[in-house]
């Protein structure tokens, strides 16, 4: 089996084509034939790494036990091995390596020290040394892993849904914390870096160089969009006001009529689509019940980004410190790219909802406060005075 790989086939193909001539063999059907063998030899490949790991230093040092688990692989991946299965046959098929070596690094390879490097952070010489690997060719896995996850399942994070679709992530809401009209919410987060050259402008109001992550998500917790290329040191009512999302609104979109997003008090003053918190000079015994059952209903989007965080260790920094690369792109794909993932792990365990059915929302009065109208909505159904 070692000696097996994708320019064999090629040259194998050739060589039909040439006894076939006359027959004038179909291109079509050679292409896939070849695209058939990738996909089994693929998984061949995948299934074979699992036998290897047992035997490898990794496997001696970081465990008692010789035998290579499924728990050790969520533990090192973050991935159970069938979603971690799924998401190699979606997106293996982007970094195949042609090459006549027979000891050339293998796609389930590839694949194995990109989702270690980001569920640990740790550099490129500890996860390439995990299938044995160097530190320059773990460096060019990776890269191709993340780009070929962005380029497959960047649809992943999206807000085309049908109207219907956005009243259920409403109703959603509505039937956990009575509030109305909300569909989803949105909170920055500090993604920590190296500090990138000698401008300031990346260091955040805690004191270290960060990238600003803002995430939106709908009702359960799904990822519905994100914009992380702005300093830390940008507050996140601007990073709001020039992100995608706002520029969106002002075109004029909206989930549906009189539909909105909740925010912290950071977003005070932005625009009418994001329900923001006041500040507790601004909350009285009119509004206290709705804005209390507010801030229980925007754990929603703190636990997403929790989770998030825990789940793909180089976001969080906590075991290898912050991302160190070159340039603020290379770390926007980065968090683009465990945003992406964490969608689809989701979307493999059923932990999202896009169904049609929903409460009536009816509009409200354009000439009136929208966050008023929610309070009184709010303690007219809940029986406050």
């Amino acid at each position: 089996m070692d000696a097996i790989n994708d320019i064999d086939l090629v040259e194998a193909i050739d060589d039909i084509d040439a006894i076939l001539g006359e027959q004038e063999a179909e291109e079509n059907g050679l292409n896939d034939l070849f695209a058939l063998y990738r996909q089994y030899f693929t998984m061949v490949m995948w299934d074979r790494i699992f036998r290897r790991l047992r035997r490898t230093r990794a496997a001696r040092v970081f465990w008692v036990r010789r035998l290579f688990h499924d728990e050790h692989f969520v533990q090192i991946t973050g991935f159970t091995r069938t979603e971690a299965q799924n998401l190699l046959f979606t997106i293996g098929h982007r970094f195949i390596r042609l090459t006549k070596r027979s000891w050339a690094v293998q796609v389930p390879e590839a694949f194995i020290v990109a989702l270690r490097m980001l569920r640990t952070g740790k550099d490129f010489w500890n996860n390439g040394m995990f299938v044995g690997l160097s530190k320059s060719t773990a460096h060019r896995c990776f890269w191709q892993v993340v780009n070929a996850v962005i380029s497959e399942l960047s649809h992943l994070i999206s807000l085309n849904l049908t109207p219907q679709q956005w009243k259920h992530q409403a109703t959603i809401i509505h039937n956990s914390y009575g509030i109305s009209h909300v569909v989803g919410f949105i909170d920055g987060s500090y993604i920590m870096i190296k500090n990138i050259g000698r401008r300031k402008s990346w260091r955040c109001r805690k004191g270290f160089p960060a990238i600003n992550m803002t995430l939106m998500v709908d009702g359960t917790g799904y990822i519905r969009f994100i914009t992380c290329k702005w300093p830390g040191a940008m507050h996140d009512s601007r990073v709001y006001r020039l992100s995608g999302l706002a520029q969106v609104v002002r075109e004029g979109w909206e989930p549906f009529e009189s539909a909105s997003i909740g925010g912290d008090s950071a977003y005070l003053g932005t625009d009418n689509f994001v329900i923001a918190r006041p500040r507790d000079r601004g909350i009285n015994n009119h509004n206290r019940r709705f804005f209390r059952a507010f801030t229980k209903a925007r754990a929603t989007i703190e636990n997403a980004i929790g989770h998030l965080k825990m789940s793909f260790g180089i976001l969080s920094g906590t075991l290898s410190g912050p991302i160190n690369c070159n340039n603020r792109a290379n770390i926007s794909k980065i968090i683009k790219c465990c945003c992406i993932l964490e969608n689809f792990k989701k979307r493999e365990r059923q932990q999202f909802d896009e169904d049609d059915d929903h409460d009536f929302f009816p509009p409200l009065n354009q000439n009136q406060s929208k966050v008023e109208q929610l309070i009184r909505i709010f303690n007219q159904q809940n029986g406050h005075p």
